[in-house]
């Protein structure tokens, strides 16, 4: 079982693959409900869903850095968007219901 670095700016967090792997994929479903989303957030979107289903081992990456940079609207729009995962998450608790996660192809 792999795990990965998940940083931005310097600073970050060892996370199980698997935990990485769906959390992009949520985030990923939040930014593909953005309507008129920018340029920016297709692309990352769309580093996110390959990061989310590819199966790389001990490597996922949310691009963070590459993706917001230092922006402050960037910043606050993927907060935005990753406190819509949690509350996502937090319907499901205490765990993702079996059939529903295996369908996100992660």
């Amino acid at each position: 079982m792999g795990s990965s670095n998940m940083d931005y700016c310097g600073s970050g967090f060892w996370v199980r693959d698997y935990q990485a792997e769906v959390w992009l994929y949520l985030l990923a479903q939040e930014a593909k409900a953005v309507v008129d989303a920018p340029a920016w957030l297709a692309h990352a979107r769309k580093d996110w869903e390959i990061q989310a289903a590819a199966g790389f081992m001990g490597c996922i990456s949310s691009c963070l850095d590459k993706h917001l940079g230092s922006d402050p609207d960037r910043v606050a729009l993927a907060v935005h968007l990753s406190e819509r995962v949690v509350q996502r998450l937090l319907t499901w608790a205490p765990a993702i219901p079996k059939d529903l996660v295996n369908s996100f192809g992660t």
